[in-house]
């Protein structure tokens, strides 16, 4: 767990945003993956990027006392490649176990979406930033 809490700081930019309205960085345990998209554009070659929205309430908050703010975190991750997506199970739901996000070398990261029960998805890619923070209230 030692990666997830210093990965923020270090691997996704925007990161600020989900602490401050969290109060600290989730592992987002039992969140919802709500959408995943794949996006192709052209550079000065094709490239591909993903964006991933998930639905949490702060249910995996240490210091758990009640329910936290109900939120889409959208997050965007540049330039994928080596990408493996698991959508076998896609009917059941998509909660995940946990969210790990990782530097592995200067300009790669990797975004490992575990599943609980539904799509999961691990990403190497060159840049991961939080897109977005809105109420699903």
């Amino acid at each position: 767990m030692g990666n997830q809490e210093s990965s923020d700081k270090t691997c996704v930019e925007n990161s600020a945003i989900v602490r401050s309205v969290y109060g600290y960085w989730p592992s987002f345990h039992d969140a919802e993956v709500v959408e995943f998209r794949l996006k192709m554009r052209k550079e000065d070659r094709n490239v591909t990027d993903a964006s991933i929205k998930i639905l949490h309430e702060g249910q995996d908050n240490p210091q758990w006392t009640c329910p936290g703010p109900k939120c889409i975190v959208e997050f965007e991750c540049a330039d994928i490649s080596n990408a493996v997506l698991d959508v076998s199970e896609l009917y059941g739901g998509n909660w995940i176990s946990r969210l790990i996000v990782l530097k592995k070398s200067e300009h790669v990261y990797e975004f490992d979406l575990q599943s609980s029960a539904g799509l999961e998805v691990k990403l190497t890619c060159k840049a991961i930033s939080v897109a977005a923070i809105y109420s699903a209230a």
